[in-house]
């Protein structure tokens, strides 16, 4: 179903003269793989580290990974941001923790 939706709106774009960014082709295509590897892996924890401001655990989360996410980041204003982004998830599946800085 979903992926019959994605054909038919790419489909939809291309009847209108619409240009789809190649970035977001690939995009798509990179997060349906992963999707599939941690289900053929059975992949029940991720490691993020270097987690910035939480866009991978989101990407993530938005792709249905359901198992564990441990975030690590060194630097103090993104892991601010990480740290209220993920209080407000509220997830018992997502931890995170502040990697001391080498700088």
């Amino acid at each position: 179903m979903q992926h019959g939706l994605v054909k038919f709106t790419a489909l939809k774009a291309v009847s209108l003269g619409m240009k789809i960014p190649e970035a977001l082709i690939e995009r798509f295509n990179e997060l349906t793989h992963l999707k599939s590897l941690l289900k053929i892996l059975d992949i029940n924890c991720v490691l993020d580290v270097g987690a910035n401001r939480g866009q991978f655990a989101h990407e993530l989360r938005a792709i249905g990974y359901g198992g564990d996410i441990i975030s690590f980041e060194p630097v103090n204003r993104e892991f601010e941001v990480l740290d209220r982004k993920s209080t407000r998830l509220n997830s018992s599946h997502t931890d995170i923790s502040r990697m001391p800085s080498s700088a």
